[in-house]
């Protein structure tokens, strides 16, 4: 079956890809760096600084421009805030704002997705 990954080419491909792993990633981060520490994620939030957090969402948005180009670095980190933004009131009407290592890996597999629906959504425009 045809799908929107089948039909790039696989230069376009690898750059889609990579641009889900950075908004992903940085996803993650974001998540980490406004809650609360718990048992499972303690140690890597106690390595996470605003520095860190800060770079980490700069170079996801330095690969999406460079890799994807102009609508999707407006596109991509838009749907990746807006479903974080989701993810935090969620967390936080349902609790203290304390998350899991389960998660935070919850999060950046719905960035990478965020991403490649963004892309999708942009599929008629070169990547570039």
């Amino acid at each position: 079956p045809r799908t929107f990954l089948s039909e790039l080419a696989f230069s376009d491909l690898l750059r889609a890809l990579v641009c889900a792993i950075a908004t992903g990633y940085s996803c993650r981060i974001a998540l980490a760096w406004v809650s609360r520490p718990s048992p499972e994620t303690a140690a890597m939030q106690q390595r996470l600084s605003t520095t860190r957090a800060l770079l980490t969402f700069a170079a996801a948005i330095l690969i999406v421009a460079f890799l994807a180009g102009y609508p999707a670095v407006l596109l991509i980190p838009a749907s990746a805030y807006l479903l974080l933004r989701l993810f935090w009131s969620w967390q936080l009407a349902s609790g203290p704002g304390v998350v899991t290592r389960l998660q935070l890996f919850f999060i950046a597999s719905a960035g990478e997705v965020a991403a490649l629906g963004a892309l999708w959504f942009l599929r008629g425009k070169p990547l570039s």
